[in-house]
């Protein structure tokens, strides 16, 4: 897609990254941690698409919006059956995340704020290089109108739910300019709690997603907006095969599991996939792991790295009061 960088060369509107050690890990969470939403794919060579996007590939743009009208309304229809507690039948951005959370195609594309829960979904199920995908808040919650204060940690933008509903409200009526949401429904499932999750919404269902996400750069596609310099919008890291399992096993130590992340017996049975394969890993890949003097450091250079990226952005609090 472009060129590859080494982890602590984050200058282009798109980078790549492909990760050499697990110091690399680290470094990025440090930069990335509070900028960026994530998400996980376990093949390094998938782009950004939706479930709705490559369900619907070949139909023609229109006929896009008339079908998830169709889905929503079948959906709507049958899901009493099954459940109680419904969204209200205007709010359509919940409508939709009831139906992604049920396995149904819609056009959201799932994300977590949590850099450690995107690399679960990353790593866990993996059997070549997969990669972490990270999309700058700052360009999602501009588009969104609703830019807030970084260290603020906003879970819910009511802006952004509001235009989503707005745009799912008058498909057909009119076409919306292609773009994307950052959002998050009011009402939030459970899983999707556990997870930090939240979407990213294309406002144009006749163009491709990653259409929508590159069009403030005047771009069309990931490869086109890998030219563009400026503001990281976009960083793709790429995790080796080989590390997958170390970083699996890792993230277990941090109570970052399928069991804690999909609540429920499933759940847990889940986890024993990784409990299994944990045991090939020998005794010194173990001790390496965690005798590594530069881990005993981590949490000075972290910090360290924060507070230089806030005063080089204005935002060191102690000046600002």
């Amino acid at each position: 897609m472009t060129e590859k960088r080494e982890a602590n060369d984050l200058i282009e509107a798109l980078c790549e990254i492909e990760l050499g050690k697990a110091e690399d890990v680290w470094r990025l969470f440090s930069t990335l941690r509070q900028r960026y939403v994530f998400r996980g794919q376990t093949e390094a060579e998938w782009g950004l698409r939706t479930t709705f996007e490559r369900a619907a590939e070949g139909i023609k743009g229109k006929d896009r919006e008339t079908l998830e009208q169709t889905v929503i309304t079948e959906f709507q229809r049958r899901v009493h059956h099954y459940l109680s507690d419904l969204p209200k039948e205007e709010n359509r951005l919940e409508w939709l995340a009831l139906m992604q959370h049920h396995g149904c195609p819609t056009r959201l594309l799932d994300f977590t704020r949590s850099f450690w829960v995107g690399l679960f979904f990353a790593v866990e199920n993996a059997r070549s290089d997969c990669a972490l995908w990270a999309v700058s808040r700052r360009y999602a919650e501009l588009d969104s109108t609703a830019l807030l204060r970084e260290d603020l940690h906003p879970t819910y933008v009511e802006g952004a739910e509001s235009e989503a509903n707005e745009i799912l409200s008058t498909l057909g009526q009119r076409q919306s300019e292609a773009g994307i949401l950052l959002v998050e429904p009011r009402r939030m499932n459970e899983r999707l709690s556990i997870q930090q999750g939240l979407f990213l919404f294309p406002k144009n269902l006749q163009v491709s997603f990653e259409e929508n996400l590159c069009t403030s750069w005047g771009c069309k596609s990931l490869s086109e907006l890998a030219g563009k310099r400026g503001h990281m919008m976009v960083v793709k890291m790429v995790v080796p095969e080989e590390l997958c399992l170390r970083i699996t096993y890792l993230l277990s130590t941090m109570n970052i599991s399928a069991a804690t992340l999909f609540p429920g017996l499933d759940g847990f049975g889940r986890s024993q996939m990784t409990k299994i394969k944990s045991a090939k890993l020998t005794q010194k890949e173990y001790d390496e792991f965690w005798r590594d003097p530069k881990w005993a450091r981590l949490g000075h250079r972290v910090l360290a790295r924060l507070d230089k990226i806030a005063e080089s952005e204005g935002r060191n609090p102690e000046k600002q009061q």
